[in-house]
């Protein structure tokens, strides 16, 4: 009976020091499917911290290649996604910690598309999902912010046709920084 109330204490204590929700946003940039140049990425993060190592999220991720095209040739693109997922962030040293992430949902590659990026007019439901690893970087006075840096690889995949499943339209992969401020 003592050790369950002890875990229970041990587990709520750091839940009710700080506010479990948190917002932010990540600016990054990566390579696409070949020959479509670079991406730059924008992200905006909300967060639901279920223990203070693990945090429910919700992200709009946005890519494009605008810039690139500016000094290159080849297709204008941009893909959205609004994704749901989770994020592990174990303390290693001090305010340095691990961070992964995972999550998944429904996503938009822009029109016309290119035919290296697998495109098809005929689009019905796209997929995404997201995937990312680093180390990030507490803000020891105040506790409340968080920043990172993570290399981040975003997937798109659509319903081509009703008698198939998915098939996959293109990847992009590259470094994120984000930061995190606790509410």
């Amino acid at each position: 009976m003592r050790t369950a109330a002890l875990l229970a204490i041990l587990l709520v204590s750091p839940l009710a020091s700080a506010s479990p929700f948190s917002v932010g946003m990540g600016l990054g940039a990566g390579s696409g499917p070949a020959r479509t140049g670079w991406f730059l990425s924008d992200m905006l993060i909300a967060g639901y911290s279920v223990l203070p190592w693990l945090d429910a999220r919700a992200l709009l991720v946005g890519d494009d290649n605008k810039l690139s095209n500016l000094v290159g040739e080849g297709p204008e693109l941009r893909a959205n996604a609004g994704l749901l997922g989770v994020q592990v962030h174990p303390t290693l040293v001090g305010p340095l910690a691990l961070v992964a992430d995972a999550a998944a949902g429904l996503g938009r590659v822009s029109e016309p598309l290119s035919g290296w990026f697998g495109g098809d007019s005929q689009r019905r439901t796209d997929l995404a999902w997201q995937l990312g690893i680093g180390a990030s970087l507490e803000f020891p006075a105040s506790r409340r912010a968080r920043i990172a840096i993570e290399w981040v690889i975003v997937q798109y995949a659509h319903y081509p046709h009703p008698d198939r499943l998915t098939s996959v339209e293109g990847k992009l992969e590259g470094l994120m920084v984000w930061w995190v401020v606790v509410l």
